[in-house]
């Protein structure tokens, strides 16, 4: 299968946790053998004094940070470092579309109370910037990834199965298509059958069919996930995207059964 992901963005601030974000995401664009592009989001306050020079000091630790760690990615892989000021959605976006960026890891330390605004909604993001979005509340727990959870609708998924079917060889996972119990249809019980049958006929991958309860179809996937050790849920935007509403940011951000659940989102 031809390589799927050749380089991976990764928004990232200046805090205590950032060295340990950024080894586990180089560990990470290591198994995938890309190359990881950090983009550092410098916010300098709102007090205008001593602005520039908050910034001059970021940015001398994001250079020690440069150098300490180009030793760390695998030697035919590169990794690479940009600074941006401000408005974090417009940096993503722009340095996304034009560096030929095929995944975005996107974790809840980068948000605070920018998650609360849409445009980092990972549904919406992935949408402008037309690449999936990894979005987990620990970023560190991502990899290993034993399961790869794949909601079926009505109509067949191929961008999320292409992405899932890489991503199983990847890190030799089995993919779980599951459709929701109360609107599992003829039509639903087909589209899995049909998926179903093209992972068995044309890939070695273990592949298993589930039922889901929940109020919706992305509910019942987020909770079977949570079930499964070490599972990843692949999620079209729009109706299947985790994170639509207010409430459940809030949910996200502070501790719900979401928490837990790496969520990659397609366009």
């Amino acid at each position: 299968m031809q390589k799927l992901f050749n380089n991976i963005l990764v928004p990232v601030h200046l805090n205590k946790g950032t060295e340990q974000i950024m080894d586990k995401a180089i560990e990470f664009a290591n198994q995938l053998d890309c190359h990881v592009h950090f983009l550092f989001n410098l916010r300098a306050g709102l007090l205008p004094w001593g602005a520039k020079r908050k910034i001059e000091e970021k940015r001398k630790k994001i250079y020690e940070l440069k150098e300490r760690f180009r030793k760390k990615t695998g030697s035919r892989l590169k990794l690479f470092f940009q600074v941006r000021v401000d408005d974090v959605k417009n940096q993503i976006v722009t340095y996304a579309c034009t560096n030929a960026i095929d995944m975005v890891l996107l974790d809840s330390y980068l948000n605070g109370s920018h998650f609360l605004d849409d445009n980092l909604d990972p549904g919406k993001l992935a949408s402008y910037i037309n690449c999936p979005v990894l979005a987990a509340s620990h970023f560190p727990d991502v990899p290993p990834l034993k399961t790869i959870v794949l909601p079926v609708d009505r109509v067949v998924p191929v961008n999320k199965v292409r992405i899932a079917v890489c991503l199983a060889k990847q890190f030799d996972s089995s993919i779980h298509l599951v459709v929701l119990e109360n609107d599992s249809s003829h039509h639903e019980m087909t589209c899995m059958q049909r998926v179903f049958e093209l992972l068995k006929n044309n890939t070695d991958i273990p592949v298993a069919c589930q039922t889901v309860q929940g109020k919706s179809l992305r509910d019942g996937a987020l909770q079977y996930s949570q079930s499964m050790k070490d599972s990843l849920i692949v999620m079209n935007t729009g109706k299947e995207s985790p994170a639509t509403s207010f409430f459940d940011r809030l949910q996200f951000l502070f501790g719900s059964k979401h928490r837990t659940v790496p969520v990659m989102t397609v366009a």
